[in-house]
């Protein structure tokens, strides 16, 4: 079998070698440079001259029509650089696409929207301009619901990576160690950072179901955690978030993220202003 697929490769890499050399011969055959230096300033397989007199294309673009595709790359395939394939290639990149992958987006959106949710409401019972609208819909069940959800949805999100096709295919081991990555990862620290903040979130939501069980004080110091799930997610979905590349889709997390910013700190200040006043008060 890898007998087989080396000489797949060498058949695949030899026709690209022979049909370059075609594209360079007739370039050269139809081209005049008229003694200047051939250049290829944008890398796209073709020289400047090639572009402006054979091809038509941009000599100044590696993409001319904005498809994805290299011009150099589209002379290969037989397809015109002039045309946009774009919907061709998305065509192509689908089925290309094993279900893990769409699984692994619609959980991460889930896990997302459900913590969203939950923050939301933890921050709004809080705050006094938004607790009169909040406090009919807020419940502790409720609240309990979408965190637990977010934790749900936030675990499927992991272990789909494990039925990923190569080369984002992960391990169990990877999936739920932080930094135990086998190979390496580009982004392995954000990697990283998700699986902590997961565990924050399981740490968080065990909490609140055994609250009754467990003393008020160590109760809200393990509370304090939730000051770092949103900063860590925010972190997290930046860097390795595929779905932000989609410019809807960027917008709409950023401003998710925005609303939830001033109730944030305003939390962050009210809580810090009533420990700084008890302490003068104990001082007194």
């Amino acid at each position: 079998m890898k007998l087989k697929n080396i000489l797949y490769s060498l058949l695949f890499f030899g026709a690209l070698f022979f049909s370059g050399q075609e594209i360079a011969k007739a370039q050269e055959a139809k081209i005049d440079y008229e003694d200047e230096v051939v250049i290829d300033s944008d890398l796209d397989g073709l020289t400047d001259q090639g572009e402006i007199q054979l091809f038509k294309t941009n000599p100044s673009l590696p993409d001319t029509d904005s498809d994805g595709l290299l011009d150099g790359a589209e002379i290969l395939d037989g397809t015109d650089p002039l045309i946009n394939n774009l919907e061709e290639v998305l065509k192509e990149t689908e089925k290309n696409t094993s279900w893990a992958w769409y699984f692994s987006r619609a959980s991460g959106f889930l896990a997302y929207f459900f913590l969203w949710c939950s923050i939301f409401l933890g921050l709004a019972i809080r705050n006094r301009l938004l607790r009169k609208f909040v406090k009919p819909l807020y419940s502790f069940d409720f609240h309990s619901f979408t965190s637990i959800s977010a934790v749900f949805w936030g675990l499927f999100h992991g272990v789909s990576f494990v039925f990923h096709e190569e080369p984002y295919a992960m391990k169990l081991k990877e999936v739920f160690i932080p930094w135990f990555f086998e190979r390496d990862f580009i982004d392995s620290q954000y990697m990283a950072l998700g699986i902590i903040t997961f565990y924050i979130m399981v740490v968080l939501v065990l909490t609140s179901v055994f609250k009754k069980i467990i003393p008020f004080k160590i109760w809200r110091v393990i509370h304090f955690l939730n000051l770092i799930i949103l900063p860590s997610v925010v972190i997290h979905a930046i860097f390795i978030g595929t779905d932000l590349q989609n410019e809807i889709t960027r917008n709409i997390f950023y401003f998710s993220v925005l609303i939830l910013i001033p109730f944030y700190f305003s939390n962050l200040y009210s809580m810090l202003n009533k420990r700084f006043q008890s302490k003068t008060k104990d001082e007194k």
